[in-house]
Formats: C-alpha cells, sequence, structure tokens
C-alpha cells in the first residue's frame, strides 16, 4: 500500500491524499473548513503501509540546528538542486509538516517528503498546460498513467488532487527502488 499527501492550507480544503494497493488508486480530500491535520490522522488510522510521503518541507536548513561554515539561512542543499520553495518562505506550512512527521512517527509511521513539482518538471508537464487550465488535466492524466501504481478509480477533479498523483509517483519509485534521493541527509532528503 502507498499513501501520497499534496498538503495544503489548514482549513483551506486543499489537502489530497492518493492511496494505491498497485491495483487502484483514489482520493480523499480534506474540507473547507475542517482542520486538514485531524483529517489527515483520521484517514492514516488504517493505513497498513509504513511510508507516507507529502510534499512539504519536513525540516529548516540545517544552519538552524548547528554551527555550519557556509551557513544558507532560507534554504536547503535539496531545496536549491532541485529549485523548490525554502521552507522558511511556507513558514507555517513547514511548521505543521514538521509536527505531522513528529506525530505520525510515534504510530510508527514514516513521514517522508517529495517533491510534485519537480516530477511535473521532469515530465515535460508544463508543456501540456500543468497548472493551467482544468481542461488540461484529461491528457495530462493519461501522461502520467504509465507511472502510476494502479488504476484511478476516478479522475483528479483539482490540481490539488493531480499533484497527490504526482506525490504517489514519487512513492512509486521508492517502493520500486529507483528514486533518487536528494539533499543532506543531516538536513533533509526529498525522494523524487
Amino acid at each position: 500500500m502507498l499513501a501520497a499527501i499534496d498538503y495544503g492550507s489548514k482549513l483551506a480544503g486543499t489537502t489530497v491524499i492518493a492511496f494505491s494497493d498497485f491495483d487502484k488508486i483514489d482520493f480523499h480530500q480534506s474540507k473547507i473548513k475542517k482542520d486538514a491535520d485531524v483529517f489527515l490522522h483520521e484517514i492514516l488510522r488504517g493505513y497498513s503501509g509504513k511510508e507516507v510521503f507529502i510534499d512539504a518541507p519536513l525540516s529548516l536548513p540545517l544552519v538552524y540546528t548547528r554551527e555550519v561554515s557556509s551557513p544558507n539561512f532560507f534554504y536547503r542543499k535539496c531545496d536549491v538542486v532541485l529549485q523548490a520553495m525554502s521552507p522558511m518562505f511556507l513558514g507555517g506550512l513547514t511548521a505543521r509538516a514538521m509536527r505531522l512527521k513528529y506525530e505520525l512517527a510515534q504510530s510508527g509511521l514514516q513521514l517522508m517528503e517529495t517533491y510534485p513539482g519537480f516530477i511535473a518538471r521532469n515530465l515535460d508537464l508544463d508543456q501540456m498546460g500543468y497548472k493551467k487550465e482544468p481542461a488540461n488535466m484529461k491528457s495530462l492524466v493519461k501522461c502520467i498513467e504509465p507511472d502510476l501504481p494502479g488504476a484511478l478509480q476516478s479522475s483528479p477533479i483539482n490540481w490539488h488532487q493531480f499533484d497527490a498523483l504526482l506525490a504517489l509517483i514519487g512513492a512509486t519509485r521508492y517502493a520500486r527502488k529507483i528514486h533518487q534521493e536528494v539533499g543532506n541527509p543531516e538536513e533533509g532528503i526529498i525522494y523524487i
């Protein structure tokens, strides 16, 4: 079983988790004005896997935990290499994700960071209208279907669900041992 999360604002209804049993894929999306973190805890209670992949920073730049010779106060090595947003810019979302990682570890789940934006760039999805018009989603789904771990039970209806699918591709690569680990293990790794 695989699980991957597109992590959004706490109350915006934009957090989506995609599950795959390597046969079928389904989505669960948080509701507007309902706590997304509570939603994730509830939905992951019955999860039988060990790892959960998330599109959110799970650590801070190394300078905040120890002295370094060339401090970067904004980006981790993985962020620089993959051209990801700074965990510091994302602020509260980063703090929530780090807390979620800590809490899920208490129940034996390992939260691991992936980056759908890089996966989209790597698959040249921008040229096909990624995150532009929702009408583009159908052709984009066709493009990523060979990389998905199962058949979709329903088509994604928004970009959050589509990004959860891209995060699921990162999880699938990890499960198949064809992933890349980007970053410094002492600071933070993004699995793609």
